[in-house]
């Protein structure tokens, strides 16, 4: 079978060489493709019947640049010699010095290291609009093949600079004019003339050209230097805070005056340096999240195929309306753009002309392409024009009961197939078509401000909405070129509710005395293109009090109430849109901070009172950034908490793309995952302590904080969505009803941690799913099903054993279960030994060395002896004579020791070091020696390591053949399995035939129904519940005690 990927190569009766890059979808350069085409490369030279070599790429794209997923993985390894150190040889040696002439023939797309190969290549031909990029600074990187010198070289240093920094692509026509590609010609004459180019170059009939030595376009040294000049104040511009910019300039001028060799050797030397870099690692991570984001549970992986969207109706004709409009037409969309009178609508018009006109002003769209967009505009006055629209947006001020009367009217006016979309930014989805008999076809399509430059799409679903809605939605922002997410319904949805901290934050800070210029300033040099008081002003203040209500009742304890904003426009200042805000705006000018409104301020400070000893504070930028933006992060983590985004990565993305956060900080909790959770929760808890409950930390960031995790581990985040056939990522699904329908499985996650909610969902019985305590990694999950249970119940419940990695074993309902049951005198024979004479730190390391990870006095350590004193009682009355009652552990207690909880306990527990044998432990010992008086002639018994083993070990068994005689589990071997998961018994001393199968396995009679099972799981700690669900006999599925990380799941059958 022929391989699907990988690098070929065909020699023709020409004796041209054609190897071809094989890597769907975009022919990317892996490691693996890499090392084909350097030996492929190397073949080619040394055969005597190849006289020159043509290299494409397969399926009409020449190569998509380096592979990216490397770079992935180096970051989240650290191990940087996943990365294939062979592009000098490859590229610098091989190919530029290659006897034989290479010709690449370009076609589609060549971008990156792509692109770096045809300039390292002897002469380029390419198909019409072939698009040529060095797209590397996008990613924290520079070219890392050669480009930063042999671009230089093709198209002249100054286009050179212009295409690296900024990462411009140009077309293979543009290229042509340039003199970079040599040939231009159609798709089917690409590989012939490539083949006849090349051979005319081994032939001396056209130049041997190698990029890294030519000189002709560099200019001057003189010449280069003012470039370079000029190169560094754009980068200093554009990039501030990111490194690329700058060492790239450095790499390019080191080609133009060592040479281009020694431009090579630095370029790869940098590159590598850059890799590891916080800014690669934070735009790689917005890259792949961004590309994880068009994965949607239930919606894209499900079969459906979006609907094409040929026409759709715009409501409102305002700012938001207008750049909508603009963003469809230039999609080729047809728009009918409705207003409520001739005046707004053609105002409304005017804005979608404008709008394109300043397109054409700056370059981003011809003349021509303008007049075409805007011959797709209809103004209407009515509905009539609906009755063959494929979606509505509506786009009117935020008012609850206008927009509830669009939706009614367009439900009505519109075709069956519409969607139904609002822009709304604040309003709950559910109010706005509450009066509808739509709610399938209902969603939120919140475009941000201007609509047609801002690149994300908010997508919101309600618990109703269809998923083919969502791919709909979906499919059309990527056809007007947004980056669509899907978020939940909630007041702000996912972008507004994450920030709106940030403008309570800022008039935090100038309350408390702190100027607001200076808060602006600190803000945007840490990476945002505007402080909060510069985006109020952009926005319009009296948004701020349109939706102030709104926000003071969804989040009322979140919010610092500030009259700032209203003063502000009670002295006739709102923002931008009448030229005075907090800045002043005069056309053809740059806003300039008003020195005036500095009263305002003084009247808000007045009126809050909130500076300490009526003095304003002190605080660093530091301090700015912190106070401004961890309350931005702290509602992150809420958002994140519950379930508005599918992943935090998304909410990355969101943030980047709605709030411009700096992409070189990979977003809002990517960033806020490398200050630290534990630093931010502290920040914010002293900042609460200091400043009130605004700044009081959400109790997901502070669990993440006091487990060590990162905000964006996904490991036990809490999402809305569910999972099922239909609206399977429903973000709210509280159910309201107790009543459970047949087939429907309620599932409920409680943590024991106070506070935390507990929700569930039904089949025929409540069963719970409950997490191990305080955030443990012992491998268990305790699952109670309760009730009349079927055996339907049974099997879920062992397949979702299976599903969560765990291993089930259906045990029979007693007292201690299967494991706890056979292992409680594992204990009681420790104690024995001890109060028979036998030093107890010598009967653990005799168990140890025997193969279990603890002995039995370190278990009981690591437990906390108080578990044994609470369940004491329930086995004395259960196993009344087979117990050994050792007053040791109560000993222990009440000379403070509980083992590792305390620090103390057999052994001394200390952070960092391992537990130590504590000495004085032994006058404890000694005291229950003297209690049981249970020694020969008040003699220690003297025995041997394998007496040990057998007088610990033995009575185990003894008791796991009563567990097997009494039916406890189905077969002897379930037992030996229990025993390897739940207590960790050596599996290697399991061997062949069960050793416990010569027990007979007796079953006693029981009186309940027929196929009937009862399944119940508890754990033996006091402060746990106890649920159990009946179908035949008492069942019990229940996790290891103690926290141990035994990744065993016990399901318990009795009777």
């Amino acid at each position: 079978m022929a391989k699907k990927n990988g690098v070929t190569m065909e020699v023709g009766e020409d004796g041209v060489a054609v190897i071809t890059i094989s890597n769907p979808p975009v022919n990317s350069l892996s490691s693996p493709i890499l090392s084909e085409w350097n030996e492929k490369l190397q073949e080619a030279n040394k055969r005597s019947d190849v006289k020159a070599i043509v290299l494409t790429g397969k399926g009409g794209v020449f190569s998509g640049g380096f592979d990216l997923n490397i770079f992935h993985q180096v970051h989240k390894t650290g191990d940087m010699s996943l990365m294939p150190d062979i592009s000098f040889d490859l590229v610098g040696t091989l190919m530029e010095d290659s006897r034989k002439p290479i010709v690449a023939a370009v076609e589609g797309v060549a971008l990156g290291g792509g692109f770096e190969l045809a300039l390292a290549s002897h002469a380029r031909v390419a198909a019409p609009k072939a698009q040529l990029t060095l797209p590397e600074l996008t990613l924290g990187l520079i070219p890392g093949f050669g480009g930063t010198q042999r671009l230089p070289r093709l198209v002249g240093l100054a286009k050179a600079i212009d295409m690296i920094l900024l990462s411009k692509s140009i077309s293979s026509e543009e290229g042509h004019k340039l003199g970079l590609i040599d040939a231009l010609v159609p798709p089917g004459d690409l590989l012939s003339t490539s083949r006849k180019w090349a051979l005319d170059i081994a032939l001396g009939r056209k130049p041997f050209l190698r990029s890294l030595y030519r000189t002709d376009k560099i200019g001057s040294l003189s010449e280069a230097r003012a470039i370079l000049n000029n190169a560094r104040q754009l980068a200093k511009k554009i990039a501030p805070n990111m490194p690329q910019h700058h060492v790239c300039i450095d790499v390019i001028e080191e080609g133009i005056i060592h040479g281009g060799y020694s431009g090579i050797l630095k370029e790869g030397e940098v590159f590598k340096q850059l890799i590891p870099s916080d800014t690669v690692k934070a735009l790689v991570h917005v890259y792949f999240a961004q590309r994880a984001i068009s994965k949607v549970p239930n919606v894209t992986d499900v079969g459906l195929k979006p609907r094409p969207m040929k026409k759709v109706a715009v409501i409102g004709g305002g700012l938001m309306g207008s750049g909508i409009t603009t963003a469809l037409l230039l999609s080729n969309i047809r728009v009918v753009l409705k207003e409520i009178n001739s005046e707004y609508l053609l105002k409304g018009i005017n804005s979608v002309e404008a709008n394109l006109n300043s397109l054409v002003s700056r370059g981003k769209l011809t003349q021509d392409k303008a007049e075409k967009a805007f011959s797709l505009l209809k103004g209407v006055l009515d509905y009539t024009d609906f009755k063959d629209v494929d979606m509505v947006i509506e786009a009117v001020i935020e008012n609850i009961e206008l927009k509830q009367k669009i939706f009614i009217e367009i439900e009505e006016a519109c075709p069956s197939h519409c969607i139904l979309a609002s822009n709304t930014s604040t309003i709950d989805l559910n109010v706005i078509g509450e009066k509808t008999n739509s709610k399938d076809r209902i969603v939120g399509a919140h475009f941000f401000s201007p609509a047609h430059i801002m690149t994300l799409l908010e997508i919101v679903r309600t618990e109703n909405t269809s998923p083919q809605v969502i791919l709909d939605l979906m499919a059309l922002g990527k056809a007007i070129k947004k980056v669509p997410v899907v978020v939940g319904n909630c007041i702000g949805f996912a972008v507004n509710r994450t920030f709106f901290p940030y403008a309570q934050a800022a008039h935090t800070l100038v309350n408390l005395g702190v100027d607001l210029f200076r808060v602006d300033n600190v803000i945007t040099s840490f990476g945002l293109p505007l402080g909060p008081f510069q985006l109020g002003d952009l926005a319009g203040h009296g948004i701020a009090i349109a939706t102030k209500d709104i926000y003071d009742k969804a989040f009322g304890d979140q919010m610092f109430r500030s009259p700032l904003t209203e003063l502000l426009l009670k002295s006739g200042r709102n923002g931008k849109i009448n030229g005075r805000g907090y800045y002043i705006y005069q056309k053809g000018s740059k806003p300039k901070p008003d020195p005036s409104v500095l009263s305002v301020v003084e009247e808000s400070r007045t009126l809050t009172n909130i500076m300490p000893g009526g003095k304003a504070i002190t605080v660093t930028d530091k301090d700015i950034v912190e106070m401004i933006l961890f309350p931005v992060v702290n509602e992150a983590c809420r958002v994140l908490d519950e379930g508005v985004v599918i992943r935090a990565s998304d909410l990355d993305v969101a943030s980047v793309l709605g709030m411009s956060f700096p992409s070189y900080r990979g977003g809002v909790l990517f960033w806020a995952d490398t200050v630290g959770p534990k630093y931010i929760y502290e920040r914010l808890k002293r900042l609460s302590e200091t400043y009130g409950g605004f700044f009081k930390p959400s109790k997901y960031l502070e669990e993440r904080a006091m487990r060590g995790m990162l905000l964006s581990d996904p490991k036990s985040s809490r999402s809305r969505l569910q999972t099922g056939k239909s609206q399977l990522d429903k973000f709210t699904n509280k159910r309201k009803s107790s009543q459970a329908h047949p087939g429907c499985l309620e599932v409920s996650v409680s943590s024991r941690r106070p506070g935390e909610q507990r929700a569930t969902c039904r089949l025929q019985v409540t069963s719970t799913c409950e997490t191990s305590d305080e955030g443990r990694n012992d491998g268990a999950t305790r699952s109670v099903p309760s009730g009349n249970t079927s055996p339907q119940v049974i099997l879920d419940l062992m397949a979702l054993g299976k599903a969560i990695k765990k291993v089930p074993v259906v045990v029979g309902n007693c007292i201690g279960f299967a494991v706890n049951r056979t292992f409680f005198p594992y204990a009681q024979a420790a104690h024995t030994l001890v109060n028979l004479g036998v030093d107890l730190f010598r009967v653990d390391n005799v168990i140890t060395s025997f193969g279990l990870p603890l002995g039995p006095f370190q278990l009981g350590d690591l437990a906390g002896h108080g578990i044994a004193i609470a369940t004491k009682d329930i086995y004395d009355k259960a196993f009344g004579d087979q117990m050994f009652r050792s007053p040791l552990t109560e000993l222990l207690l009440k000379s403070g020791r509980n083992g590792k909880i305390n620090g103390r306990g057999y052994y001394i527990y200390q952070k960092g070091s391992k537990p130590k044998p504590d000495p004085s432990v032994l006058s404890v010992v000694e005291e229950s020696r003297t209690l049981t008086n249970i020694m020969p002639g008040g003699k220690a018994i003297t025995v041997t390591d394998k007496d040990i083993v057998e007088m610990i070990l033995f009575p185990v068994v003894n008791e796991a053949c009563r567990v097997l005689d009494e039916g406890v589990v189905i077969r002897a071997s379930d037992l030996d399995v229990a025993s390897v998961l739940g207590m960790s018994f050596p599996s290697y001393r399991q061997t062949g035939k069960s050793q416990l199968d010569k027990f007979t396995n007796k079953r006693k009679s029981s009186q309940a129904h027929p196929g009937c099972l009862e399944v119940s799981v508890s754990s033996r700690r006091p402060d746990e519940q106890r649920a159990t669900c009946r179908l035949q006999v008492t069942s019990t599925c229940e996790t290891s005690d103690e926290g141990r990380n035994d990744g065993a799941t016990r399901s318990v059958p009795s009777g």
